[in-house]
């Protein structure tokens, strides 16, 4: 009786050590893991690279991210596409049966192209600029030596103070800026220089039926300034009527009078607000 106890009880062990290695092999089955052919890669904007996945279980589905898609785009297979300068994760992810997401990173780095240099300079008359306030001027260069089929553009760093526009320079404001003369060919290479603009106050504006001294926006008074008149006119933004050699002194908007003191040739009169009564 105690053979057959024994014996029951031996085999119920090996059942259960069987059935034990038979589980630990099926957890070993289940167990995920997830790969990528690169950990980091380094792109210019415009190109694409391949990122391959190594997943278990065999079958299972990759799904791609990019933490900042104005730096890289990723596909659902994976091609990553640089878009934009700057640095950004692509992140594949798989979902097991059981436990948590695995994933695994891939760090890009993006950068702009390199453009090739023109083998030519530009040449600039004048080292800096001296312009009115209100009033432009051209920029006078030469390419050395010289090349054809170049494209010109200039650029402002301060359009508050100075705009410029196929090589007219126009003051806006007292101030300094620095203008950026570029030359690209049709290839795309390029040569650049760039010229400091200053800006200074206007003597004063010629308007035709008067002269103008003061602030200066846009080529129009805006802010404090002085307008005598040439002939016979109505003061802007009023319906008051002025005479050669009367002025009017105050504060500008785009060109009219927003609130001054009208110089007649017998003394002073106020000048009422615009959408007020007028003289």
């Amino acid at each position: 009786m105690k053979a057959k106890r024994t014996f029951f009880k031996a085999l119920v062990a090996v059942a259960i050590v069987i059935f034990g290695a038979g589980m630990f092999a099926s957890c070993n089955n289940e167990t995920a893991s997830l790969t990528l052919d690169k950990g980091a890669n380094t792109l210019t904007v415009g190109d694409q690279d391949q990122l391959n996945a190594t997943a278990k279980p065999d079958g299972i589905e990759v799904v791609w991210s990019s933490s900042n898609a104005a730096v890289v785009s990723v596909s659902p297979e994976g091609l990553v596409t640089a878009v934009g300068a700057g640095q950004a994760d692509v992140t594949a992810t798989i979902q097991p049966a059981k436990g948590e997401p695995v994933k695994a990173v891939c760090t890009y780095t993006v950068e702009e192209p390199k453009v090739d240099s023109l083998d030519c300079v530009i040449t600039l008359k004048d080292s800096a600029m001296h312009v009115k306030i209100g009033k432009t001027q051209k920029i006078e260069y030469k390419i050395v030596p010289a090349v054809d089929g170049l494209t010109m553009t200039f650029e402002s760093n301060n359009t508050k103070i100075a705009t410029v526009e196929d090589g007219v320079v126009k003051g806006v404001a007292k101030g300094a800026a620095v203008v950026t003369i570029t030359a690209t060919n049709e290839e795309g290479q390029q040569v650049s220089t760039v010229l400091p603009v200053m800006v200074e106050p206007n003597d004063g504006l010629d308007l035709g039926y008067a002269t103008y001294k003061g602030d200066v926006r846009g080529g129009k008074p805006h802010g404090n300034g002085t307008m005598t008149f040439k002939r016979t006119y109505d003061i802007p933004g009023t319906s008051v009527l002025a005479y050669p050699g009367e002025r009017v002194t105050g504060t500008w908007r785009e060109g009219k009078i927003n609130m001054g003191t009208f110089y007649r040739n017998n003394g002073e009169t106020p000048l009422v607000k615009i959408g007020q009564k007028s003289l």
